[in-house]
């Protein structure tokens, strides 16, 4: 045996036993006894690291590495130590050195993979990724875990092809199908991920988190009944869940079940009374439910602080390059899930192409598909730029919004289904606001201020929200002054009407309708009954629902009258059938109140102590017609019974909106556009002087 020989051997009984000072030694002599011993510098490599001396250990792990190239376990050793001391790229082109990588390299891909994801290298990751994929010897556990880091990453088109090679390969197990369906939901293929995560449920009904993912899917695709049964199977597997037993009472609200409803009014109020109770109610579920402003703030402030932590690793400072586009224009950008035939994009389809060309930039930010609508196209065509983001990671939309770079990014989604809150806690520009999508607080620090009015954000309410408010003038909901109206349906009978009945329209979406407000409208049809209620109908489930309880509560079920989805102008159209439109308290009409009075259909409101409960009442106020708003139920019900006894005066209320719809604010588009662009300059004014956000209040810019 030589005697570097001898000492490697000797420094190996060291290692074993602890002594890493005496394997060092031993193993720095074989080096010294013998220059051009790769194994030996490998040895002392690794000894090196164990004691932490990592600079040592890069020295000979790069000397054995040129010694023995080829070499499978010296190039993952030194790959190793280059992952561990940050080197990701080096790592990389050290093992792809290897002409077959060993199983060994494929697990120090995959920690680089996850290195290079967790410190926001996201394109060496994807490079690293797609690179493991490539590797003949990588076996399935290798891919599950490829699989699970492009799910985290937002690379769900890539994590979707592992996911499909692995179902390939087999076996087809409840947790891989639950993966593929968080992959193709991520990917914007809602239907094929319900598809998947029924199998994974059929294959294993017990695996909760596919029960649970199961439900809010269900849901969202419309398939209210069978999300109640998923809902229903996750909260056996989880009785204690309380999300999920308030996910249950919401997704029962959306077809009008009132299934337990005193025990699910109790269970909400002492939810609501927790601290912290973003993880029992959702802010945007906490909209529709009679709880305390001071509760939604507390709840929507604990869940920004976990979308805060979420984006810490995406914040970066807005670079706000003065210039960029040639110009001193103020550059705001608009992010929405709704610029598609949908309520947001029928309210701004007219807002974008009013903004001053010679004070603003405009850029829209989608982060839901084109949907081929011409709501889409004119929004489009209204922007200055437009950028979808829908595809895109997280990191990958925040970069495309760095090239914009905007002053002012207006949030219009806030925290509902389709948001993006990581995109806005990042904070991309230097003001963020708080827009229209979400009727309410988002309780966030990265937020500064709230596009609001006076009726649905009392200066009183000040406290219950995180942003600073600014004051539109009138009515802060826009409207689009050019909204078509179709010219059918022109008759009762087209849309199954009795001719010479009173008809109340209730076209609010099922889910702001409880049994409050329901018996209120059973009061109004006993006392005229020569009157119908005609209700939206977006699924069967409500209609069965609503007919049940109005016989219970002793109204024949004919005089509910259905009316199914409509293209927009049509919808209009059959609005103008109707003599009165008898609001919902909770959560009002908001963009449902808006279309009646275009037409001049008279809303009568009912106002509830929130942001979400006030918002008919506000376009009231801006329209001229307060005397439509009642303050208590026996008022609301009293006025409904009045209005409907009192045909001529029903008729001049309809005839004076139409009249004020030409002159008020509420539908002045351009009016109102110029209010707004008025808050923007006093909000970056603020900024640029360094000030805190405050509470902002404009005068009515008046022709």
């Amino acid at each position: 045996m030589t005697d570097a020989k001898e000492k490697r051997v000797a420094g190996l009984r060291s290692q074993r036993a602890g002594d890493l000072d005496t394997a060092a030694r031993l193993f720095g002599e074989a080096v010294a006894a013998e220059p051009n011993d790769a194994t030996a510098h490998n040895m002392l490599g690794v000894v090196s690291v164990q004691r932490g001396d990592l600079a040592v250990a890069g020295t000979h792990f790069r000397r054995a590495a040129e010694l023995s190239p080829a070499d499978d376990t010296i190039a993952c050793n030194y790959a190793s130590l280059l992952v561990q001391t940050g080197e990701f790229a080096a790592a990389m082109e050290r093992l792809d050195r290897l002409p077959q990588p060993s199983t060994g390299a494929v697990a120090l891909y995959l920690r680089i993979a996850r290195a290079l994801q967790d410190n926001g290298h996201e394109d060496r990751a994807a490079k690293c990724r797609r690179r493991l994929a490539e590797m003949p010897q990588i076996d399935i556990q290798a891919l599950q875990e490829l699989s699970m880091l492009a799910i985290d990453a937002q690379d769900f088109g890539f994590a979707i092809l592992i996911l499909e090679r692995l179902l390939e390969l087999g076996p087809q197990s409840a947790a891989l199908y639950n993966n593929y369906g968080a992959a193709l939901y991520g990917a914007g293929r809602p239907e094929d991920a319900a598809e998947a995560l029924e199998r994974a449920v059929s294959l294993d009904p017990t695996l909760a988190s596919a029960a649970v993912g199961l439900g809010p899917l269900l849901y969202r695709l419309g398939r209210h009944r069978e999300a109640l049964e998923a809902f229903e199977t996750a909260l056996r597997l989880q009785p204690d869940n309380a999300n999920l037993r308030m996910r249950l009472a919401h997704t029962r609200l959306a077809v009008c079940d009132w299934t337990d409803w005193p025990e699910t009014l109790a269970f909400l109020e002492r939810s609501a009374a927790v601290a912290g109770s973003a993880g029992l109610i959702s802010p945007f579920t906490s909209v529709f439910w009679p709880i305390s402003n001071a509760a939604r703030l507390q709840i929507a402030a604990g869940y920004a602080r976990r979308i805060a932590s979420e984006a810490s690793e995406l914040a970066r400072p807005p670079a706000v390059r003065s210039g960029i586009d040639g110009s001193p224009r103020l550059r705001v950008a608009y992010m929405s899930a709704g610029f598609a035939n949908h309520a947001t994009g029928h309210l701004m389809r007219g807002l974008f192409k009013r903004h001053d060309r010679d004070r603003f930039h405009i850029t829209g930010l989608a982060i839901s598909a084109d949907d081929g609508s011409d709501y889409r196209r004119d929004i489009v065509a209204g922007c200055d730029a437009f950028h979808d983001l829908t595809t895109l990671s997280d990191r990958n939309a925040l970069d495309t919004v760095a090239t914009v770079d905007p002053h002012i990014l207006v949030d219009l989604a806030g925290f509902t289904q389709e948001s993006r809150p990581r995109l806005v806690a990042a904070r991309p520009a230097p003001v963020v606001v708080n827009y229209l999508g979400f009727p309410g607080t988002l309780g966030a620090e990265y937020i500064d201020y709230i596009v609001t009015d006076r009726v649905v954000t009392p200066p009183l309410d000040a406290p219950d929200y995180a942003e600073s408010p600014a004051y539109m003038p009138d009515c802060y909901l826009v409207n689009d002054d050019a909204q078509p109206i179709a010219d059918h349906p022109d008759s009762r009978a087209e849309v199954g009407l009795p001719e010479s009945a009173i008809v109340f329209a209730a076209f609010n979406s099922p889910r702001k309708i409880e049994p409050m407000i329901f018996g209120l409208w059973l009061r109004i049809l006993e006392a005229v009954p020569d009157s119908v209620l005609w209700a939206y109908r977006p699924n069967a489930e409500v209609e069965g629902n609503l007919r049940r309880a109005a016989e219970v509560g002793g109204i024949a079920p004919d005089r509910l009258v259905f009316a199914p989805p409509l293209p927009k102008a049509q919808h209009l159209a059959r609005l103008r059938l109707a003599d009165l439109f008898l609001d919902t308290h909770y959560c009002c009409a908001h963009t449902t109140a808006s279309d009646a009075l275009w037409v001049g259909l008279p809303v009568l409101a009912f106002p509830f102590d929130s942001f979400a409960g006030r918002v008919s009442a506000s376009l009231l106020r801006t329209i001229g017609r307060p005397d439509l708003i009642a303050e208590t139920a026996d008022c609301y019900v009293d006025h409904a019974i009045a209005l409907a006894r009192s045909p001529k005066r029903l008729k001049d209320i309809r005839t004076d909106l139409l009249a004020r719809r030409d002159t008020s604010p509420l539908f002045d588009t351009g009016r109102w556009v110029r209010n707004l662009e008025r808050l923007f300059e006093e909000m970056w004014r603020i900024h640029a002087a360094g000030e805190p956000p405050r509470r902002i209040d404009i005068a009515d810019d008046r022709p």
